[in-house]
């Protein structure tokens, strides 16, 4: 038994796999999805034809009209067109073959209706039933993108059932018609129309449960994409503001890079001159951080009364020169320097604010900034900014960068400063103390000749003393020897 069921199998299977090489006659990979499926029908209908159609008529035609060539010429032009139809599809000529195939058997049907039938007789309704199922064909292997031809295939078809009866009077064979019209012939065509027509319609509403199934696949991958490409548009939303924040970001940092380094190179070559370095450094911060005012000031410490000196303003009226000098721990200024933070204020300026000048009047500031100029924890000034705008973080963030900068470079010019005086004072002290030991050599040189004439006058007294005294002492011993010899001229007498 099993070795039965395996043959049958075997059988059924080669039978299967033999269809469906014949039904894949003229299927190229390179056709569309579509120009596959119509092929693919073609050589299904077409062997339906012959099985169904063509062959059962020519026995029809053998068994009971022999002696009417015509009705076995009929069928058999039907098996040799259908032959040519597969020839044509292996040919890669498909689209005639399915013309010939949505017209040939209308035709056909026509001609056999119009010969079987007696002269000026009513149609046979099974044989009529047979066309129609024919006249279905059209539908089936073309659609509407292949509109042209759909409409010339119906419009043949559909002549065809008007051009019976001209048919009947031309191609008449006399042959009675009894069999199709009441007999065992009329069960026949009945069944080859019904076969027809629900393998026809079948075929065409699987082809439409198909393209309903593929139109739902394609809206479903449709919607699908919208989702993945909504996704993808969302997607590259997030990546191109990311990529437009990285470009902010950069431009941001180029932007301070660039400020740095320009400042960098201000701040090298103006290091002689608190006043003028003060000048060039708030001038082109203004203008760098497209800022509408600015002042610089620097932390005098005195012992009495510390204060903040301005150095150098931009875009200020007189007013503000006239305010040189400003208590160290009042207003905003004294608040940056004892917190040694920026402050940034937004909107509420001070009411004392000197208000930006312009040759359209005068305007309140709407931003203020206030830097602190410290090193190691020390303030040395501060830098006040305003501006008609906003103050963004990055501007802030690049002025608190440059103030280091700025800080140094002050320090270092009031260390050089604080050094030329140094050496000023010691070259002005050195030449004092030349001065005053040149006077003092003089006066050491005129100490000397004083001393050597007091010296050599000494000399001269003390000669002129040693003289007299000599002179004195001969004088006195010659008054001793004349008393003497007074005494003795005395004792002599």
């Amino acid at each position: 038994m099993r070795p039965a069921r395996l043959a049958n199998s075997k059988s059924a299977y080669t039978m299967n796999e033999v269809l469906e090489k014949l039904w894949k006659i003229g299927v190229l990979p390179e056709h569309e999805d579509y120009i596959k499926s119509k092929i693919r029908i073609t050589n299904q209908i077409n062997s339906l034809l012959i099985v169904v159609v063509d062959i059962p008529f020519i026995i029809i035609g053998i068994l009971f009209f022999w002696e009417y060539n015509l009705l076995l010429m009929i069928p058999s032009f039907g098996i040799l067109i259908c032959i040519g139809i597969f020839v044509l599809n292996y040919i890669n000529g498909h689209k005639l073959a399915r013309v010939i195939l949505s017209i040939a058997p209308s035709g056909l049907a026509l001609i056999y209706h119009a010969a079987v039938v007696e002269g000026y007789s009513e149609p046979i309704a099974t044989t009529f039933m047979v066309q129609m199922s024919f006249s279905l064909i059209p539908f089936l292997i073309f659609d509407l993108r292949e509109l042209p031809y759909l409409l010339a295939a119906v419009l043949f078809v559909t002549a065809c059932f008007f051009l019976f009866d001209i048919f009947n009077v031309m191609l008449d064979v006399g042959a009675d018609d009894y069999l199709f019209r009441y007999g065992i012939l009329s069960y026949s065509n009945m069944c080859i129309a019904l076969l027809m027509g629900f393998v026809i319609i079948s075929t065409l509403l699987n082809n439409n449960g198909r393209i309903l199934k593929r139109t739902q696949s394609l809206l479903y991958d449709m919607n699908l994409g919208k989702t993945r490409l909504e996704q993808s548009e969302t997607e590259l939303k997030a990546n191109i503001n990311q990529l437009e924040k990285a470009q902010e970001e950069e431009r941001k940092r180029n932007w301070a890079n660039e400020g740095l380094t320009r400042f960098g190179k201000l701040l090298r070559n103006n290091n002689d001159s608190i006043e003028l370095l003060s000048e060039r450094i708030i001038g082109n911060l203004v203008k760098y951080l497209n800022f509408s005012q600015g002042a610089l000031y620097t932390v005098k410490a005195q012992e009495e009364n510390p204060c903040l000196e301005l150095k150098s303003c931009y875009a200020y009226d007189r007013q503000k020169y006239l305010d040189k000098f400003r208590p160290l721990n009042e207003g905003v200024l004294g608040q940056a320097v004892k917190e040694k933070n920026i402050i940034k204020i937004y909107a509420e300026i001070p009411n004392n604010q000197i208000p930006i000048s312009s040759g359209l009047g005068e305007s309140k500031p709407r931003s203020l900034l206030v830097v602190p100029l410290k090193l190691n924890d020390e303030v040395l000034g501060v830098m006040e900014l305003a501006s008609f705008s906003e103050v963004f973080d990055y501007q802030v963030e690049f002025a608190e960068k440059l103030s280091e900068s700025i800080t140094a470079a002050l320090s270092v010019v009031n260390t050089n400063a604080r050094t030329k005086k140094l050496l000023n004072d010691a070259q002005y002290m050195t030449e004092q103390m030349k001065e005053q030991e040149e006077e003092m050599r003089q006066n050491m040189e005129e100490l000397q000749a004083t001393q050597e004439e007091m010296e050599r006058k000494q000399r001269e007294l003390d000669r002129k003393t040693k003289e007299e005294k000599r002179h004195y002492k001969e004088q006195l011993l010659a008054k001793k020897e004349k008393i003497e010899t007074l005494r003795k001229e005395l004792r002599d007498l």
